[in-house]
């Protein structure tokens, strides 16, 4: 038993110290490719393997590197300037076939177009697909393992998509108990609690984790979004909100039912949450500054 007890410890600070030297390699990688290309990273995913992570970066340094010399060119000349037929010749079953062979040729050439909304008609998609793609400029390269990404709404935005694409990542990040993040979520500037008072990012990220820290685990949940008022560059979601879960000291069950309203607004292209009151959240009393 002692000999196995001694086989395991052994076993693991090895691993341990394994990860320690991939984590400060993968660190300084990062850096090297931020610092020579301009690339900029997002914090590392927790949950991703180092291992990963070092192939994944390996990829990206190979990818800049030969990106460095690679001719830009349009993606029609990429393609070897195909034709097209016209949106306008075609039925709307004949649309939707070539809409299918349109992503098959851009697929076999490694690229990659999606489109996030329901909204967008086939037409629309086509014609965005064979004219307005096909102007863009990529690099003149061809790497194993490399996609060039295209999302329609980069070129078309949905406000409304966009909007409620924010509340699912918050209450994405709310109901996990993950708030790592979510000043991705807050302006920086112009935070105002559900009374209309100023308040910081900080400030309201603190009373965010507060909260949280008070329950335990959330055991249920839904969301339905209910209405999306949009004026300019403002809006306002409503969102019907329950929840259960258990209260941290205690771990008698806690819920709430009811309206959560997001007030949004947009800045540099993205939306970022200005006010909002989440059911069964209740802001704390701040002390007044004299």
């Amino acid at each position: 038993m002692k000999h196995d007890h001694r086989s395991k410890r052994s076993d693991r600070e090895p691993q341990s110290n394994h990860d320690k030297l991939q984590r400060a390699l993968n660190d300084s990688k990062r850096q090297r490719i931020a610092e020579r290309f301009g690339a900029k990273f997002s914090p590392p995913h927790p949950d991703m393997p180092l291992d990963v992570e070092a192939e994944w970066l390996d990829n990206i340094e190979r990818f800049e590197e030969a990106a460095l010399s690679a001719e830009r060119i349009r993606i029609r000349e990429f393609l070897g300037n195909p034709a097209f037929l016209d949106s306008k010749d075609l039925s709307p079953e004949q649309l939707s076939q070539e809409i299918e062979v349109v992503i098959a040729l851009l697929e076999d050439n490694n690229i990659r177009v999606d489109c996030l909304s329901d909204d967008v008609s086939d037409e629309d998609f086509y014609k965005f697909l064979t004219t307005e793609l096909m102007d863009q400029e990529i690099e003149d390269l061809r790497l194993e393992g490399f996609t060039a990404c295209f999302i329609y709404e980069e070129f078309h935005p949905n406000n409304r998509m966009d909007i409620e694409e924010l509340s699912r990542d918050f209450f994405w990040r709310l109901f996990r108990r993950d708030v790592r993040f979510i000043d991705f979520l807050f302006a920086k500037k112009g935070m105002r609690d559900p009374d209309g008072r100023p308040i910081t990012q900080d400030a309201a990220i603190e009373q965010m984790k507060q909260w949280i820290n008070s329950i335990a685990v959330f055991t249920t949940h839904t969301t339905a979004v209910r209405q999306c008022d949009i004026n300019g560059d403002s809006a306002v979601l409503t969102v019907d909100t329950s929840w259960t879960g258990l209260d941290a000291t205690s771990l008698a069950e806690r819920s709430a039912s009811g309206e959560s309203i997001f007030k949004v607004q947009r800045l540099n292209g993205h939306w970022w949450i200005v006010q909002m009151t989440i059911a069964g959240f209740e802001w704390r009393e701040r002390k007044s500054s004299k």
